[in-house]
């Protein structure tokens, strides 16, 4: 992180064969590639704005390209309690596009296995079909969304660094329109984490549910973390 004024910051982010949550396929079968910028500014001492544009190359867990994409998401902070616990109310709006593979994914389909499907309507015979997973089912070509939430929370959770004193935990409610799938979704993520040893350390669980994740599902996460600083 680059601190060029009180009040501006901007940080370089990547990451190599990341695990991601776009959809149900890329939390269980897929990894991300990335690298990013992200810029935070608070001009007024009071509301955050953060900035953040990332390029993504998007696989399979066997090295099948599933195509490669960039986002760019926009967040306005503000806060109502600043003290302990902190209460923000926020704004955020992202856009991404990406250009899919078409290349037959093989090693996956392979993997997950054929598929039953109705094969006649009249005879009611059954058939297995394979190669039904495609690039589209881990990611979709455009998603744009804006959404109006509150978070609150005493500490981090799950972020390695100086923090508060456990229990940590967090809060986070958001309701917002999907323009893409053109619905409403909602989002809902707990978390807590607690000191173990009395150190800088923190074991922690992390959970969340979306009525609509980027490819129109209900998706359900659930994350156990353990860190120590020395």
């Amino acid at each position: 992180m680059y601190r060029f004024f009180d009040r501006y910051s901007i940080e370089a982010k990547g990451g190599i064969n990341q695990h991601s949550a776009l959809s149900h396929a890329m939390s269980v079968l897929g990894k991300d590639n990335y690298a990013g910028l992200e810029l935070t500014m608070t001009p007024y001492g009071r509301e955050t704005f953060i900035l953040s544009g990332t390029k993504h190359s998007y696989k399979t867990r066997f090295n099948e390209s599933l195509g490669s994409g960039f986002d760019l998401e926009a967040t306005v902070i503000s806060p109502v309690f600043l003290n302990d616990p902190f209460v923000n109310l926020y704004l955020t709006g992202i856009y991404q596009k990406n250009t899919l593979k078409n290349d037959p994914l093989y090693k996956t389909n392979l993997y997950n296995g054929p598929v039953l499907e109705l094969a006649d309507e009249l005879t009611g015979e059954y058939a297995y079909v394979y190669n039904t997973i495609t690039s589209e089912s881990f990611i979709s070509r455009r998603y744009k969304r804006i959404a109006v939430g509150t978070n609150i929370g005493h500490g981090t959770v799950q972020v390695p660094g100086h923090n508060m004193p456990s229990l940590r935990y967090l809060i986070d409610v958001s309701t917002g329109y999907n323009f893409t799938e053109k619905k409403k979704d909602a989002t809902v993520q707990l978390g807590v984490g607690t000191s173990i040893f009395n150190a800088n350390d923190e074991l922690s669980v992390k959970t969340s549910f979306q009525t609509a994740d980027r490819q129109g599902d209900r998706a359900f996460s659930v994350s156990i973390g353990y860190y120590m600083e020395f």
